[in-house]
């Protein structure tokens, strides 16, 4: 029973950051100033390194402490930083491909 409740809640994690990556894509690909911004700007080409820097630092904060990953009050917001992270550079690397071929 505790291991079938384990794997649910691994599941309903890995369920929230896809579905949160898919809106980010969504949202990169809805507007269309966003999209050109990604592509045309040279600030908007350091937003995928800002996504990297913000989902590696959450990354290694939490490789480096097992008691962070087990029991800190920190394990869920590094989480979310790490996950907002990945989603922000999915989703601008994203938005130079066809919304059909992404999504």
């Amino acid at each position: 029973n505790d291991r079938n409740r384990f794997i649910a809640r691994v599941y309903a994690i890995l369920t929230g950051q896809l579905l949160f990556t898919a809106g980010t894509i969504h949202a990169f690909h809805l507007n269309p100033s966003i999209r050109d911004l990604m592509l045309l700007h040279p600030a908007g080409r350091k937003v995928p390194l800002l996504g990297l820097l913000i989902s590696t630092i959450a990354w290694w904060i939490t490789l480096s402490s097992e008691s962070i990953r087990q029991s800190s009050n920190l394990r869920w917001p590094l989480l979310i930083a790490f996950t907002v992270g990945e989603s922000i550079e999915v989703g601008s690397i994203s938005s130079i491909y066809a919304y059909s071929s992404v999504i």
